[in-house]
């Protein structure tokens, strides 16, 4: 599995060994990341980080959960991008 956004190592200078600190402190807390990133999960059912609000709407998450069944990659974001709402109004 890869650990770390390519956006978060590129515009948030992420380091490899920041990552790896975040991978224990998630591991001191019980938590399995690979565990948690092999799930199974159904749409309409509630998801363990549905509680935390990142900008996201819950339509591009679907989108990108179908995208991924489908093995088709989706580029990273760009200026005044409207992707996934976190910059502005999304525009699924």
């Amino acid at each position: 599995m890869i650990a770390g956004h390519s956006e978060r190592r590129t515009y948030h200078k992420e380091s490899d060994e920041l990552i790896a600190k975040k991978f224990a402190v998630l591991k001191e807390q019980g938590l399995d990341i690979e565990e948690l990133a092999a799930a199974a999960y159904e749409i309409g059912r509630p998801l363990p980080w549905q509680h935390l609000d990142m900008g996201f709407t819950e339509a591009y998450l679907i989108s990108e959960w179908q995208k991924a069944q489908r093995e088709e990659f989706t580029p990273m974001c760009f200026d005044l991008c409207r992707r996934c709402g976190v910059c502005g109004e999304a525009q699924v």
